[in-house]
């Protein structure tokens, strides 16, 4: 992924978790979940093209075990007339919200504050919120006085619903959907927004592979899909004290796990019906997120403070830019340049930056961005010159200070838009 990518991801995710702010006392810590469901089975329900052979079987399912749906399969359930007992989604962009859209179910959504915002605006349940893609919560949580609930989320959602079920003590934990593979040049199941994607074709040697099936010898995967699997069978492998059932009925062998029918894990693992929406519900209504006038106000003095001092930071950040150039500038006319008064005022820039970490807090994913970019982006070149040094630490060092600012420009108006929402909320003393 290229820096200038990443760096419209990061302040997307930042900008995301700024606006969804105000869900968190609508909703539900994950951590009340865990261990909840000892011993009852879970099902998660992937988008793979095998989902046809097998979504029927889900109304079989129903309470009889956990049933966690991906958001990807959410439309393709729904068509089915078929409501999980929980929707996963933790995708920022805006193509997220295809999955959701014109969609109404009842079920709990587990998500992340970087998730994109209008999948929780418009969501009709109740919500469930996590510490899974984000490392803005810990401060919140500080704040708050309220512990959300750590989640190990891996490169995929799916790979996220695993850890769901496995905090939440389920046993067995089968997977259906999950076919990490292609089927007939298709990518996802029926009635789900990419029905209709094709791949192109598998000449790319790079991009596409074979690897061993659950039903074929070997099926055509690619490496985004690998990554998937590879996590899927550590986690399996790190965590062997449950029974892992791949139903897919299709795609890629995932070490660790027993192949079997969905109908036969149905007949042998789902005979009595669990009551699971009740259990639920008692869970989602006794341990929601209560908005204490104190904590809120608490929470939006944090802001005000951070606010005041990114300003002053930023400011800081601009002269330092200045001084940097103007460094640059001297050692390229040149090289013996005395810049002494230059370098003692940078050593004070950087001494209120350091006393100042703390308000990084909420900007800290841009902020790895341009700390990135910086140490890979000027490493010393074999036999380097003085004089090729001397430019290059101050190219550095206004990259570094530029990048800063930068990073507190986009987010000012996120954060003061993150303020506004929690004053409101203090005000109404909800």
């Amino acid at each position: 992924i290229n820096r200038n990518t990443a760096l419209y991801f990061a302040s997307q995710w930042q900008s995301n978790f700024m606006e969804n702010i105000e869900f968190i006392f609508r909703s539900t810590p994950v951590k009340a979940f865990f261990n909840s469901f000892k011993n009852i089975p879970a099902v998660i329900v992937s988008a793979g093209p095998s989902l046809d052979k097998n979504i029927r079987f889900l109304k079989e399912a129903k309470d009889k075990s956990i049933i966690i749906c991906v958001g990807t399969a959410l439309k393709a359930l729904v068509k089915e007339k078929i409501e999980p007992d929980f929707v996963v989604s933790i995708d920022g962009g805006e193509n997220n919200f295809k999955h959701f859209e014109g969609c109404s179910v009842n079920a709990p959504l587990l998500y992340d504050l970087t998730v994109y915002p209008k999948i929780l605006k418009e969501y009709e349940g109740p919500l469930i919120i996590g510490e899974i893609a984000s490392g803005f919560l810990p401060l919140i949580e500080e704040k708050l006085s309220v512990e959300f609930g750590s989640m190990s989320a891996g490169p995929s959602v799916a790979n996220l619903s695993l850890d769901f079920a496995y905090k939440m003590g389920c046993n067995p934990i089968i997977f259906i959907g999950q076919d990490l593979a292609y089927l007939n040049n298709r990518t996802h199941a029926s009635g789900t927004t990419y029905e209709k994607n094709r791949i192109k074709g598998s000449s790319d040697k790079k991009e596409y592979i074979y690897v061993d099936g659950n039903y074929e010898d070997k099926v055509l995967t690619d490496r985004v899909l690998l990554s998937f699997k590879t996590w899927f069978e550590n986690y399996i492998y790190t965590h062997p004290d449950r029974i892992y059932i791949n139903a897919t009925e299709g795609g890629a062998l995932i070490k660790g796990t027993q192949i079997m029918s969905f109908k036969d894990s149905i007949e042998k693992y789902m005979n009595i019906n669990l009551n699971i929406n009740q259990r639920i519900n008692d869970i989602l209504v006794n341990k929601k997120i209560k908005p204490e006038p104190e904590r809120v106000s608490a929470l939006q003095k944090e802001f005000e403070n951070t606010i005041k001092r990114l300003r002053i930071i930023k400011w800081d950040c601009m002269r330092g830019a200045k001084l940097s150039k103007k460094m640059y500038n001297e050692y390229e006319k040149d090289i013996n340049a005395d810049v002494t008064r230059i370098l003692a005022l940078l050593d004070k820039i950087d001494a209120k930056l350091k006393d100042s970490k703390e308000s990084f807090s909420f900007i800290s994913s841009m902020l790895n961005i341009v700390t990135t970019k910086v140490l890979k982006g000027f490493k010393a070149e074999k036999n380097e010159t003085e004089r090729e040094k001397k430019l290059r630490i101050s190219m550095m060092s206004y990259t570094l200070y530029h990048g800063i600012y930068e990073a507190i420009v986009q987010s000012e108006k996120s954060l003061e838009k993150a303020l506004n929402t929690i004053k409101s909320l203090n005000s109404e003393n909800i």
